[in-house]
């Protein structure tokens, strides 16, 4: 990885910290936190799928790796489903696993798709 590749994906990923924060003091003010790391998890898998679809360059490298890397989370969807005292009940937690995998999955799918379909017609 080239230097400039390295600070750009690092400026990129810090913006998508920001942006992943103002996304879950929204959910939590408007409805959750949850809902608010769901929304960027899945909106996050939808960018790099869409990015995994171009064509290999610098600007789609340091997208991927860094816009996309500090807006998607994992630990704190993780910390949101542990059993934790004043947790949701294990219904609750088991369909929010649930909804962002499959929401994180079919986006980066549908993403990809629309992207490669696009780009051959």
């Amino acid at each position: 990885m080239s230097a400039d590749l390295l600070l750009l994906s690092v400026a990129l990923g810090s913006l998508g910290a920001v942006v992943r924060y103002g996304v879950q003091s929204w959910g939590a003010v408007t409805s959750s936190a949850q809902m608010g790391i769901l929304i960027v998890n899945v909106a996050g898998s939808a960018l790099a799928g869409g990015l995994v679809a171009l064509p290999s360059s610098f600007a789609t490298a340091a997208i991927l790796a860094g816009f996309c890397g500090g807006l998607t989370t994992l630990s704190t969807m993780v910390i949101h489903l542990l059993p934790v005292p004043g947790a949701p009940p294990l219904r609750t937690r088991l369909g929010l696993a649930l909804a962002h995998v499959l929401g994180s999955v079919g986006a980066a799918l549908a993403a990809y798709s629309a992207v490669a379909w696009w780009l051959v017609n």
